[in-house]
């Protein structure tokens, strides 16, 4: 879509430039072809709404691309956070699956990374799903995402806070303390001080709710957040981590552009190792701009015939006003012009109408954009997709 925007663009300043030289050329031509429209109100408001549907269509269609391309990339970057790259033994997609190794396989990493610039954060994790019950609400969810890094460089990774803004650190959670997503704290009916019990086995891990958090960069929207010991303690893997969380230099968006570079780096230090690294937050970013220029290029192919139906109507429009005015041309001819001078005078009323239209069209498309993102995120309301016109 970018290419396709910067192909019309160029396109548009090469016939402006064009006809701008002719009217340079033909200055008389030009007065004489946009006086006709002050004199024409109606007509002249007749031609502008004729034109300008093809310009909505297609600026609705690049809006509304935008917004859900914006929406996917912010739900992505809120879902990981600071987070760019996972070293893991196995696929992400399979938690149940993904292989455990040495704490010591981190250790030497980061000493190897220590004057590596473009990476200003490494955590060792545990990631893993499991069912969660709230006992004081009465309330579950069939799966949730253990999270539990090492507090030492958790705090560096990411900013930690509650759900009204207030720090939090995973040092004040204690061995049966936790901490838990919003959106899983909705579903529970869950509050601080509430009873959990995590499943992981055969009999349940008690635990205690410290609070309620706003972003953990865990790389899921469903959470609970509890230090590394707690978690190798619970699942018998002690020394043990089952990811390496990675955070490039630049904010959230901007550092994945390194991606490629720190991923390439990452797998010649890991070679032999079994160790996989993948680029997590620039697979979303991409995904989320395939999303909306595949939706954008299906609303301009279903667009395609109103807007078809548009440029019939322009051609409708000009052989009527060339009906109409015969006499003016033919006594435009008497004095001496000729025929091109009269193609010259639409060239340049037309411009004019297209120029007008195309304001008028980006305007009402824009319009149009917000209505359809106000309807799908009334949809959307109670779902994580936070929808935003963009």
């Amino acid at each position: 879509m970018t290419t396709l925007a910067l192909v019309l663009l160029g396109l548009f300043i090469a016939v402006m430039g064009l006809v701008g030289v002719v009217a340079w050329r033909s200055r008389i031509m030009l007065k004489l072809g946009l006086r006709n429209i002050p004199k024409r109100p109606a007509q002249t408001v007749l031609i502008i709404v004729g034109l300008m549907l093809s310009t909505v269509i297609i600026t609705s269609a690049f809006g509304t691309g935008d917004t859900i391309a914006y929406t996917i990339r912010s739900l992505g970057a809120r879902t990981l956070g600071d987070t760019d790259e996972i070293v893991s033994a196995g696929d992400l997609s399979t938690p149940f699956g993904r292989g455990y190794f040495e704490y010591a396989r981190f250790e030497g990493l980061h000493t190897e990374l220590s004057d590596y610039d473009k990476v200003d954060g490494l955590v060792p994790c545990i990631t893993q799903t499991a069912p969660l019950v709230d006992v004081t609400s009465e309330e579950y969810v069939p799966s949730i995402t253990i999270f539990a890094p090492e507090p030492q460089y958790y705090a560096d990774f990411t900013e930690l806070k509650d759900d009204k803004g207030h720090p939090l650190s995973l040092d004040d959670l204690g061995s049966d303390g936790v901490y838990l997503d919003e959106e899983t704290a909705k579903d529970l009916k869950a509050k601080p001080g509430d009873t959990l019990y995590l499943f992981l086995g055969e009999q349940p891990t008690v635990l205690e709710l410290k609070a309620v958090v706003k972003d953990s960069s865990s790389g899921s929207l469903s959470v609970l957040l509890m230090p590394l010991s707690t978690a190798q303690e619970i699942l018998g893997r002690s020394g043990q981590i089952n990811a390496i969380y990675v955070s490039n230099e630049g904010d959230r968006v901007g550092g994945a552009k390194y991606s490629d570079e720190i991923k390439d780096k990452l797998e010649g230090l890991l070679e032999g190792t079994g160790l996989k690294v993948e680029t997590v937050k620039k697979d979303i970013l991409e995904q989320a701009d395939e999303a909306g220029s595949a939706f954008t290029t299906i609303f301009v192919a279903f667009g395609l015939f109103s807007i078809a139906a548009g440029v019939l109507l322009i051609l409708l429009i000009f052989m009527m006003l060339a009906a109409a005015r015969k006499s003016e041309m033919g006594m435009a001819r008497a004095i001496g012009t000729k025929r091109h001078h009269l193609i010259q005078m639409f060239i340049f009323e037309g411009t004019a109408y297209d120029l007008a239209a195309a304001v008028v069209g980006v305007g009402l498309g824009v319009v149009v954009t917000y209505a359809i993102a106000g309807i799908v995120a009334r949809i959307f309301q109670n779902t994580p997709l936070d929808l935003a016109f963009h």
